[in-house]
């Protein structure tokens, strides 16, 4: 099993992937949530996970790193007009990162 490392919360390293087995909603039980209502606060979160992030070589490639990094994103919308609640999960697993 992956061991998966909150990069907002580096302590917090033995987060598991949950996968519903009747949805395929995937879920990170534990890992840091926060809330962002605009694109400077968000790339600021990019740039504090990036900062915690650790990589290492592999023995077939030098320049390739063996740390993954996923990001979830949860949309949510409220219409004050209609008072409708969208929501929405986006799940980003990006693959050997090259530092």
């Amino acid at each position: 099993m992956e061991m998966i490392q909150d990069l907002l919360d580096p302590v917090n390293d033995n987060i598991a992937i949950v996968e519903d087995p009747r949805t395929g909603d995937v879920s990170l039980p534990g890992a840091t949530v926060v809330e962002v209502r605009d694109q400077k606060s968000f790339v600021d979160l990019l740039r504090v996970g990036e900062a915690h992030r650790v990589a290492a070589n592999t023995k077939l490639n030098t320049e390739s790193s063996r740390s993954h990094a996923i990001l979830m994103v949860c949309l949510c919308f409220l219409s004050l007009f209609t008072y409708l609640y969208a929501f929405a999960t986006i799940v980003f697993l990006v693959n050997d990162i090259a530092k």
